[in-house]
């Protein structure tokens, strides 16, 4: 089984077993993953957002990362830095670079460059996308 390589050890299991489950049930399983510790302002766009990363996923059948506008540098968030537009209806980016939760300068940095979104935890994918049959 391969997992993706940005998720701590622990999270990552769960993913893991999550998606060998649904591929039992469903080959074409499409996962959502969010952290429980988010507070969600703004319902219907998480939503839209959501459906949207839904549809590329099917489509792509890439890893989607979600991004928040950052409103302030922030040390305690890793970053995203937006690649080339991908589309022309949705703002969905091909990702260029991770930045791990930076100091204060860099944070800084960032903010004014910006090309840069908060990484905020939450990934779309399809099941089949993490696991392989082992031979």
């Amino acid at each position: 089984m391969i997992i993706a390589y940005m998720l701590n050890k622990a999270t990552a299991t769960c993913i893991g077993l999550s998606a060998v489950k649904f591929l039992k049930i469903d080959r074409d399983a499409t996962m959502i993953v969010l952290p429980s510790d988010h507070y969600i302002e703004g319902e219907k766009e998480f939503i839209d957002t959501l459906i949207q990363a839904v549809d590329v996923v099917e489509r792509k059948r890439g890893i989607v990362s979600i991004g928040i506008s950052p409103t302030r540098p922030e040390t305690g968030y890793g970053y995203i830095q937006m690649g080339e537009k991908l589309t022309s209806m949705m703002p969905i980016y091909r990702i260029e670079r991770f930045v791990e939760k930076p100091n204060i300068e860099v944070a800084k940095d960032l903010i004014s460059n910006g090309n840069y979104l908060w990484n905020s935890g939450m990934f779309v994918w399809r099941a089949d996308g993490l696991c392989f049959k082992l031979r």
